[in-house]
């Protein structure tokens, strides 16, 4: 018996220019073997959407634009759990979408943001501070990208320093990964949380039971504590209709009511036994583990 609740399934979406396909790669296939890891294994399954799976290219079909492409074969990041976005030298290709003031989006890439912002769900951000690896030949390209990146990264940043949102730097390859993942399973956890009912939306009720269930032998004392108070009820209502049929003539119903509580009153505290011998054996065998 196992009280192990089924993976949880996550997706989370891959945003990037064409200049970081050295740190597309590694990062798509640390995600995937991520969850084999002992901190994530059996807890949640990974999906990772990204418009240039090896495994699942999306067709660039010359009826839509690029980014209409994208949106119709795989899952848009609003409807993904979690986005992850890796910024080098590029911004990518201007895209003919606008946004909801009307103007255009910078990339694809911005639009992946902007849709996984409006959803609200948790986007991480990374920029590289090196130069990289294939950045653009053409200098008035290279200077129009890199102007770009800036306009989209001012965002994060008020006039007089504050800033408005968290961006990790990192110089290569190498550094982003281990971070991606320790944020990914920092990440991991509220996602199973959420999916809790809140304590507050239940009433007094709820806090409590919610309390008891953190506690390691909370579900246990859950248990007992109903089946205790049934046994007693049970043996003082067996006491009392023994006291009543010795001193008057009982009906026969009277003496069935007796022995069906004796029963009860039998029957409850061997349940509890039971369940209770069966989850101090659980309780061993997961510290054992």
């Amino acid at each position: 018996m196992t009280d192990r609740r089924s993976p949880r399934h996550v997706r989370i979406f891959l945003a990037s220019p064409g200049d970081v396909v050295e740190e597309r790669n590694t990062v798509r296939d640390m995600l995937q073997h991520l969850q084999r890891s002992p901190l994530v294994r059996g807890d949640f399954t990974i999906e990772v959407v990204s418009w240039d799976d090896p495994d699942a290219p999306v067709p660039m079909l010359a009826t839509l634009t690029p980014q209409q492409a994208v949106s119709r074969a795989i899952a848009r990041p609003s409807e993904c759990d979690f986005t992850v976005v890796i910024v080098a030298g590029r911004m990518g290709t201007p895209l003919d979408e606008r946004k909801p003031d009307g103007t255009p989006y910078l990339s694809g890439t911005e639009w992946e943001f902007e849709d996984a912002r409006r959803a609200g769900k948790p986007i991480l951000l990374y920029r590289r501070t090196t130069a990289s690896p294939t950045a653009d030949a053409d200098p008035e390209e290279a200077a129009r990208q890199l102007r770009s990146v800036q306009q989209f990264f001012a965002q994060f940043t008020k006039p007089s320093g504050v800033l408005t949102g968290g961006v990790t730097t990192y110089r290569t390859v190498d550094e982003l990964v281990p971070r991606l993942q320790t944020d990914i399973e920092t990440l991991l956890p509220t996602l199973r949380t959420a999916e809790e009912p809140s304590p507050q939306d239940q009433g007094w009720a709820g806090r409590v039971q919610a309390n008891v269930r953190r506690w390691r032998f909370g579900r246990l004392l859950m248990m007992l504590a109903p089946g205790a108070l049934v046994t007693v009820v049970a043996w003082t209502a067996f006491s009392t209709f023994s006291t009543v049929n010795q001193s008057y003539d009982a009906s026969p119903f009277a003496y069935i009511v007796r022995y069906a509580l004796l029963m009860l009153g039998l029957f409850v505290p061997l349940v509890l036994f039971v369940l209770t011998w069966w989850w101090l054996g659980r309780e061993k065998t997961r510290r054992a583990a």
